[in-house]
């Protein structure tokens, strides 16, 4: 009865020992062999592996830098951590979606994961209002100075012009200038236009 007791003991204690994959990364098994009189009681024992995605900025506006911040493989039972190793960058210059896949060997197991980061463009367009004579007098001519535009993704957008003077009367005119971008970020800008008796 005693020895039953004992290998019942000795059983537990190997369970309790027994670990399980929390994180998803995987797991390195190895042999534990407990020898009492005559009974041999054989567990295994699950040492844990966490991979880790550090925190990062993983949504970068197009034409900003981007900091990979990397992973790490974790040994949870005691605590060290090795830096996982990518070769893939991200284009900062192009708008899409790109995946940056880690590794690390570890006991002879290979571990991956994948960090995805987007570059975006939310960003709306610069618009500045060229320099113009924007008074005008009843009957006089009025040439429109125009706008520059600049986006932050490098294109060139031409401003659509809405509104119009009419010099023939007095009052105070308004011209709309609105610029999109590819991506569908818009901005608009006023120039007010007075004509005068």
């Amino acid at each position: 009865m005693k020895k039953v007791l004992y290998f019942i003991t000795l059983l537990l204690l190997a369970i309790l020992l027994t670990g399980c994959d929390i994180f998803g990364g995987g797991n390195n098994t190895t042999t534990a062999t407990v020898t009492t009189h005559t009974t041999t009681v054989t567990t295994n024992i699950i040492t844990e592996i966490g991979l880790i995605l550090n925190d990062g900025q993983d949504t970068v506006e197009i034409n900003s830098p981007w900091v990979d911040e990397g992973a790490q493989l974790d040994l949870l039972l005691d605590g060290t951590k090795f830096d996982m190793i990518t070769n893939d960058t991200v284009d900062i210059t192009t708008l899409g979606l790109y995946e940056i896949t880690y590794d690390y060997t570890y006991g002879g197991t290979e571990y991956s994961m994948t960090r995805y980061v987007i570059v975006t463009d939310q960003t709306a367009p610069v618009i500045e209002l060229n320099i113009g004579v924007d008074t005008v007098k009843l009957n006089d001519a009025w040439t429109d100075g125009g706008v520059t535009t600049i986006d932050n993704s490098g294109e060139s957008i031409l401003a659509v012009v809405s509104g119009s003077v009419d010099t023939s009367t007095t009052g105070t005119y308004q011209i709309v200038y609105t610029a999109t971008d590819s991506s569908g970020n818009t901005s608009s800008i006023i120039r007010y236009v007075t004509v005068y008796e």
